[in-house]
């Protein structure tokens, strides 16, 4: 209950929060060595999520949750067997507040943290907009964000889209995104790919009075690029 208000915007192409990496499958490991006995997920202590919405139109959401350490049976390439944590113990936590603006408007602000013992903490965070205007009929919609996994490891990237949704035949968006080198909010969120840029087009033309043999027709034309 509650998941889109961590949720923003809905892409494919980087997210700071993903709600399966709690509770996720150990993956530390070292290179010569292989697990014959390993837990396929971590052990979630606590977790707790607190959401509402203020008269005044404020989204408020809080998210933590609490990991245990998870240890595997490793069987060495020498030849020897051993216990060892593979999966350190974890606080996540995740914060989000939200305001509605104008009529079906949305601006909102959202940050992560992951800190996990013996390793780098990771934190994410952005800013989002949903604008609708011109009779509900238009939007601007976009989000700025930013992952920070030490002082060597910190990324930018944005997405952008202006689109036409209403209407009687036309409708259509353009889209524009840029993910820098070292984005990264993998370790609460998602990102597919860093180190890209590229944008889309989507004109459709649409009818809907029966005319000759044709009920209804959705004509789309499609132009996408991308690029490193």
């Amino acid at each position: 209950e509650g998941a889109k208000i961590f949720e923003p915007i809905q892409t494919d192409l980087c997210q700071l929060f993903y709600s399966r990496r709690i509770g996720k499958d150990p993956r530390y490991a070292d290179s010569a060595e292989y697990y014959f006995h390993h837990p396929t997920s971590t052990t979630i202590l606590a977790a707790a999520k607190i959401t509402g919405k203020t008269k005044g139109g404020t989204t408020i959401g809080f998210l933590n949750a609490v990991t245990d350490r998870e240890k595997a049976d490793i069987w060495h390439v020498d030849g020897y067997r051993t216990k060892r944590v593979i999966e350190p113990e974890a606080n996540y936590n995740v914060i989000r507040l939200s305001q509605d603006i104008f009529k079906n408007s949305v601006i909102g602000i959202m940050s992560t943290a992951v800190n996990q013992k013996g390793k780098i903490p990771s934190y994410s965070g952005g800013v989002d907009w949903n604008l609708r205007f011109l009779k509900q009929n238009y939007s601007f919609v976009g989000q700025v964000y930013g992952s920070s996994n030490g002082e060597k490891e910190r990324g930018l990237g944005y997405l952008t889209a202006l689109g036409k949704e209403g209407g009687e035949h036309w409708r259509g968006n353009v889209v524009w995104f840029y993910l820098d080198k070292k984005i990264n909010t993998n370790h609460l969120g998602y990102t597919k790919r860093n180190d890209l840029q590229g944008g889309s087009v989507w004109i459709q033309y649409k009818t809907q009075k029966e005319s000759w043999i044709i009920r209804n027709s959705w004509n789309n034309f499609n132009l996408s690029y991308d690029a490193n």
